[in-house]
């Protein structure tokens, strides 16, 4: 018989810290957190459809953008979807949408890495240099005496 999940906590799902090796945190009924080694943490499900004899794994969220509550929802219709033998349409939406994110997220942290180099004071100053260099005279004034 199997083993049953302990339900997870919000504060278990916090404190996740990633690991040499991509884990799972079990929740029951087939939902799961991963674990990633960059620190990313994605609620899969698992399910299978009549017609076939192994399971299928599906992503449908990454946290936090997914609450506990979204996946645990989320995880009983595609289940009940499976049962009726369709992989779930809100689950390949899901991913669709999780993958958009994860994107948009990279594009966002690249651009915020760039604005962090622009607005150093090395690349400031080098700017201020290369718009006053022009300006100046090559020849040192002479003293008045």
């Amino acid at each position: 018989m199997p083993r049953l999940a302990k339900p997870l906590s919000a504060l278990q799902i916090e404190k996740a810290k990633p690991r040499d090796k991509p884990y799972t945190l079990a929740d029951g009924n087939g939902l799961y957190l991963q674990v990633a080694v960059s620190g990313q943490k994605a609620w899969m499900v698992r399910y299978k459809l009549p017609e076939r004899s192994a399971h299928t794994e599906a992503l449908i969220g990454y946290y936090p953008a997914m609450s506990l509550a979204e996946s645990r929802s989320k995880a009983i219709q595609a289940r009940r979807d499976a049962k009726q033998g369709v992989a779930s349409v809100g689950v390949r939406k899901a991913q669709r949408e999780a993958l958009a994110a994860a994107d948009a997220e990279q594009v966002a942290e690249v651009q915020a890495q760039a604005q962090k180099q622009w607005a150093s004071f090395r690349a400031v100053s080098s700017r201020w240099l290369a718009d006053k260099r022009p300006s100046w005279a090559t020849e040192p004034i002479a003293r008045l005496a």
